[in-house]
Parts: C-alpha cells; sequence; structure tokens
C-alpha cells in the first residue's frame, strides 16, 4: 500500500520534528518528506506574491514522487480541506491512502508557544488566524472525499 501523510498543524507545533521521526522509525516505507518551505531555499526568504506558485511546486513533486510509487509526507500547515485538496486528487489518481498527522506536542494548539517555536518567523497575528482555522474535522472530510467518486 502507498503512503501519504498529511501533517496538519500550524508553525512551530512540531510537524517538521514529527515527519522526520515518521521517516527514520519506518525506514522499509522509504517516506520522501515535501515541504512547501523548500521552495525558499536554505535562507528560507519567503515571498508572499510568490506563495501560490511555491504550493504549485511542492504539489508538482508529490505528483512526480507518486508516479515512481514513492511514500510521501507532506510537511505543510493543511490547516483546511481547500489546502489539502490538490493532493488529495493526486493520491487518488494514483491509489495511495491518505492520512491526515498532527503532531501532539503538548504546545500544538498553543498560540504563544508556536510562535516561539517557529523556525521562519511567522508574526504571532498569523499563527493566531491559523490556529482558528484548524479543522477539526479534517481527517473526516479527507476520508469522505477518498471514499466517494
Amino acid at each position: 500500500m502507498k503512503n501519504m501523510l498529511l501533517l496538519s498543524g500550524c508553525p512551530g507545533s512540531g510537524k517538521s520534528t514529527l515527519a522526520r521521526t515518521i521517516q527514520s522509525k519506518y525506514p522499509k516505507e522509504e517516506f520522501v518528506i515535501l515541504s512547501t518551505d523548500e521552495y525558499w531555499g536554505p535562507e528560507y526568504k519567503f515571498d508572499l506574491t510568490k506563495l501560490r506558485g511555491a504550493h504549485i511546486w511542492n504539489q508538482k513533486r508529490c505528483r512526480d514522487y507518486c508516479e515512481l510509487g514513492r511514500n510521501v509526507i507532506i510537511d505543510n500547515t493543511n490547516t483546511t480541506f481547500k489546502e489539502v485538496e490538490h493532493y488529495l486528487d493526486i493520491a487518488k489518481e494514483f491509489g495511495y491512502w491518505v492520512s491526515i498527522v498532527r503532531p501532539t506536542t503538548e504546545w500544538a494548539i498553543n498560540a504563544e508557544v508556536c510562535y516561539n517555536k517557529n523556525v521562519h518567523g511567522v508574526p504571532y497575528p498569523t499563527i493566531l488566524k491559523m490556529m482558528e482555522r484548524l479543522d477539526a474535522d479534517l481527517e473526516d472530510k479527507v476520508l469522505e472525499y477518498m471514499i466517494n467518486e
């Protein structure tokens, strides 16, 4: 079975650490971690005007790896169904099982701690907005979408 894990959470909640932990605990599964953050390069020079293009770039990488049959972890915030829908389309096309995975850190839903822990300097008001739109029913929506043609 081919797997696509969609991480969901705010910056600083522990998503990237969780992705690396999964990757190391399941070496036989050969998970590749794909993050839109990589678009900005090692110095992470974020440019809001290029955000849509960055997401399209990551979705294309996902498609390429799925075409090869690789298991993928999408290490993005994925707070709403709309944010994951393109990945779900790819998963359906290539016959992947999709799971939503959320960090279980004690601070995952604490905006102040996430703000202090996030490594990309995401402003506190932005993290608050992301927390407000975190869809508690995302798993159910994804499952329903995947089983309905």
